[in-house]
């Protein structure tokens, strides 16, 4: 016997699971972490993408600038942090615990003009040999100087179909995570001319190896 499936089933839009936490650093850590993003500036440099079969910058996809300095004394803090609320964030995105391959951490900034177009986390095809375990958990936390002198830069995370996706508005030293296989896209940004008035975050992938 054949279970009718009505339209609103048909239609029916999965959002991916995802968890945003607020306060997530100390203020010690988060006045740190300000201070080395802002002494850093010079080190900030064009973000890159691995995209339609091409790995480089490509500012018709993302514009944005990352810091080679990485994120310095601040690193060792802010992934105990992360590590500490593992056993939240997981299940929260309706993940099972794993052991970690790898921890990829980005410190960037969005200066005006700044977005990335929508994309995965997770590398397919042609971009995956070239990596040896694969990004399972995406985190992004968002960090600025007060008070707020940009505008816009909202993560929209879609659904797996066809309806809006969710926006979370990039609130100073907030976390948000969610499966790294998630379309999602950083909404452009209006910033002062000025370093200090960017959007600032660190991107966090979590990496899963391979079987076998």
């Amino acid at each position: 016997m054949e279970i009718p499936v009505t339209q609103a089933i048909r239609d029916m839009n999965l959002m991916p699971k995802h968890m945003v936490a607020d306060g997530f650093l100390t203020p010690e850590v988060h006045a740190e972490l300000i201070a080395h993003t802002i002494e850093n500036e010079d080190k900030f440099v064009p973000s890159v993408v691995a995209a339609n079969d091409r790995h480089g910058y490509d500012p018709n996809i993302r514009l944005a600038w990352y810091c080679q300095e990485g994120l310095g004394a601040v690193k060792a803090p802010f992934k105990a942090a992360l590590a500490a609320r593992m056993d939240e964030i997981l299940p929260a995105i309706g993940m099972k615990p794993f052991e970690i391959a790898k921890w990829e951490l980005e410190l960037v900034a969005h200066r005006d003009g700044s977005y990335f177009s929508p994309h995965m986390d997770t590398l397919t095809q042609n971009h995956r040999q070239f990596a040896e375990s694969d990004r399972i958990v995406t985190m992004v936390y968002y960090f600025h100087l007060q008070p707020r002198r940009f505008s816009g830069g909202e993560l929209a995370l879609y659904p797996f179909g066809k309806a809006a996706p969710v926006e979370i508005d990039p609130q100073d030293n907030r976390l948000l995570a969610f499966p790294s296989i998630s379309l999602h896209e950083v909404r452009p940004v209006r910033a002062p001319a000025d370093f200090a008035g960017a959007r600032f975050a660190i991107n966090c992938w979590l990496h899963r190896a391979r079987a076998g």
